[in-house]
């Protein structure tokens, strides 16, 4: 604990001394916590703090009568305390009815003040009583802070720090030393430190440990303490910390896995160039790189038809590749006389139906023609002539002849008669003559087709019988005359 003087009453404190002892109010409005050193300054003629810094919270105040004082105890804590500073000096304030707010006294510890870390190492608190002279005010009074505490601490850890010295420059020392930086010496991956601020005992769970590295490590990492066996250095995960020389590390200790860890690990990692961004800079496992990967930048492409688009290595800031290709909706085609084509170079994006016909077989078409793909079988119509002449009997003109006919006749044609023959059905035709024409049918389904036409002073007759396929003449004709019988027949 910092030894402070005896409060010494400014000069300015003075004057609401004398106002106090004619009946004026004595109140004190704050005591300010400073870190400056008065050295050869007289505190009387101070009107502020050497190096102010913070205020701190009036508790009570006890005044004593006999002593013609006012006990005023004061509460600090380290709240708003960014940097860690020391309690060097303090200075009670008062309100003086025509000055304002006046420093009313002023105590100093010179270079021996507290110690007060920063906010980030954890809350605590000091507490200080200061005894004002009053002399025989009659009416003192104090405004009192609206917290007794801001931080309440209950610690049940009982692995905590610890810190030598027999007084508070001592114990200073030791929490400086607790946050030192130790320059290394090394035996290969072995890290040696020597210093009498840490033994055995200060390894407990977040001991911190600040290392500034003479060499770079080639494996497994650890630190010697003295003469304590070697710890190891280790990341968060457990992987072993890569060191370079140079390079300031901050561990703490982790009772449960025996070890330093390493603390705000910053870079590391296995990237090499090619994989980093050309120009850009990284810190990794191996060192600092240098980006080489290229950036291509954004890339567009137009791919034809079955075309190929190569990407090339690097870093690509998107991009479009397309293919713009016709497409082509359902279609029916139907065959005909004539090739049909589908273009080339279309998507065909619905069905196309190409028609087919049931009747599309050899037997509908006729021997040896081809129809898409399909050649024939079935023989057509066959045309045959049967030539003859009239030869004179004895009998007359008259004459009755009979021919056996190929295959199935269609059309026969007689002196100058069209005689159609077609399932059950005669058709007799002449340009002139009048002419007849009838179909028996037989029970077995077979039929006897007759026709006549009639000549001048006589009438023909002709026959065709399904079932012996002869063609029968029973006609008149010239002497003499030649005639020819000629028909249309399917071959059987």
């Amino acid at each position: 604990m910092a030894k402070f003087n005896n409060m010494i009453i400014t000069n300015k404190g003075q004057n609401l001394y004398t106002k106090v002892q004619a009946g004026a109010e004595l109140h004190f409005t704050k005591i300010m916590i400073g870190s400056g050193v008065i050295g050869s300054i007289n505190p009387a003629t101070l009107t502020r703090l050497i190096e102010p810094k913070f205020d701190g919270g009036i508790q009570s105040i006890s005044p004593n009568t006999e002593l013609k004082t006012a006990t005023i105890s004061v509460m600090i804590n380290n709240s708003n305390v960014i940097e860690s500073t020391y309690v060097c000096e303090m200075g009670l304030f008062a309100e003086d009815p025509d000055d304002g707010e006046i420093l009313y006294g002023y105590t100093s510890a010179d270079n021996y003040g507290d110690y007060i870390a920063p906010a980030t190492s954890g809350p605590y608190s000091w507490n200080y009583q200061i005894i004002a002279a009053v002399g025989n005010a009659s009416n003192v009074t104090v405004e009192l802070s609206n917290l007794t505490y801001d931080y309440g601490v209950i610690s049940t850890n009982t692995t905590l720090f610890y810190l030598a010295g027999g007084n508070q420059k001592e114990i200073n020392k030791s929490i400086d030393n607790l946050f030192r930086t130790y320059l290394t010496s090394n035996s290969g991956n072995i890290y040696t430190i020597t210093t009498s601020n840490i033994t055995a005992l200060s390894l407990k769970d977040g001991f911190p440990l600040s290392l500034k590295i003479n060499a770079n490590s080639s494996g497994a990492a650890s630190i010697k303490i003295n003469s304590l066996n070697a710890i190891l250095l280790k990341k968060a995960n457990g992987s072993d910390v890569k060191l370079y020389k140079d390079g300031i590390y901050s561990f703490k200790y982790n009772e449960t896995t025996k070890n330093f860890m390493l603390q705000g690990e910053g870079g590391g990692g296995d990237a090499i160039a090619a994989q980093l961004l050309i120009n850009k800079k990284a810190n990794v496992d191996a060192g600092d790189i240098v980006g080489t990967m290229p950036d291509n930048g954004p890339l567009n492409a137009q791919l034809p038809i079955n075309g190929i688009y190569e990407i090339p290595a690097g870093y690509t800031q998107g991009g479009k590749v397309t293919q713009s290709i016709p497409t082509k909706t359902a279609a029916t085609i139907t065959p005909s006389t004539v090739d049909q084509v589908i273009a080339a170079g279309q998507y065909i994006q619905e069905p196309q139906i190409i028609k087919g016909d049931p009747n599309l077989i050899p037997a509908n078409i006729p021997l040896n023609k081809t129809i898409f793909g399909v050649t024939g079988t079935t023989e057509m119509f066959k045309h045959e002539i049967i030539s003859s002449s009239y030869k004179p009997d004895g009998l007359g003109h008259g004459v009755q002849m009979a021919f056996q006919l190929l295959g199935t006749p269609v059309v026969i044609i007689f002196a100058g008669c069209i005689m159609l023959i077609n399932h059950n059905r005669i058709i007799m035709e002449h340009p002139t003559l009048q002419t007849s024409a009838d179909v028996a049918t037989g029970s077995d389904g077979m039929s006897t087709y007759r026709a006549s036409f009639n000549q001048p002073m006589n009438e023909n007759y002709i026959s065709y019988d399904e079932r012996t396929k002869i063609f029968t003449l029973d006609c008149w004709l010239p002497l003499g005359d030649p005639f020819q019988i000629e028909y249309y027949y399917l071959p059987n």
